[in-house]
């Protein structure tokens, strides 16, 4: 009974030390292990033709899932698959959905009956963009204001351009413009590579001790067994030869 309280213990106490995975915190819903991939895409956001600055500290690296770096306001960095656009501008305090973009101080900038909020993936027009999962070389603009088709070109062309000066980015160079449908297929590229590693720490690695504590409990019991008997062969040599009074 000693023993298997023991046991318990032990187990517990292997349980505590051993980290929840799906308890951690800022962990995006559907993503992949932390460093899977490595996807870069452009992005240029504009408010009645004003340019939306990515590139300041207060919005620098602030998920190591997805954000912008080294001062680079233009190219979004994607450090783990499944990791969707809304998970970053929520990272950012920003606020967007099919109708309106708000800013982190809260002024908003919806559609209405003069204006309107518009999404473009590679050139396509889409309604939302927060499931979406950016590819290598991806090209997003978030444009809010009554721009003629023109301007609209204007804005995809100064989109493309950042691709050339923007820092570190990787672009293919067979990408070519398709058409873009944000379906499950395309916003969902979820990697089993982290559930493979929440499956160990949470399952196998306290079985593994379990079975090791049993073992190490038989070795134990084994040796107080044989302890035991050679204790009593030794007594009774000596009562044989008189050492041990009767």
């Amino acid at each position: 009974m000693k023993n298997l309280l023991l046991s318990i213990l032990v187990v517990c106490m292997i349980g505590l030390m051993i980290p929840n995975v799906s308890a951690v915190p800022n962990i995006p819903a559907g993503a992949g292990f932390l460093g899977d991939e490595h996807e870069h895409a452009s992005l240029l956001v504009r408010i009645f033709g004003d340019k939306f600055d990515f590139g300041v500290p207060s919005y620098q690296i602030k998920s190591s899932w997805i954000h912008f770096e080294e001062s680079d306001g233009n190219t979004i960095h994607r450090h783990a698959s499944g990791v969707a656009l809304g998970y970053l501008f929520d990272t950012l305090n920003i606020g967007i959905n099919n109708e309106c973009y708000i800013f982190p101080d809260g002024r908003q900038f919806c559609t209405n009956d003069d204006y309107s909020l518009k999404y473009y993936i590679n050139h396509q027009p889409v309604s939302s963009i927060n499931d979406y999962v950016i590819k290598d070389g991806d090209r997003i603009l978030i444009t809010f204001g009554n721009e003629t088709p023109e301007q609209i070109e204007k804005q995809l062309l100064e989109l493309d351009s950042q691709i050339g000066t923007s820092h570190d980015f990787l672009y293919p160079a067979t990408i070519e413009d398709q058409p873009v449908s944000v379906t499950e297929d395309s916003t969902e590229e979820i990697s089993d590579t982290g559930h493979w590693y929440v499956t160990i720490f949470i399952f196998i690695i306290p079985i593994a001790a379990v079975i090791i504590i049993v073992i190490l409990i038989k070795k134990v019991k084994q040796k107080n067994k044989e302890i035991k008997q050679a204790d009593s062969r030794i007594a009774k040599q000596k009562k044989h030869l008189g050492l041990i009074d009767k």
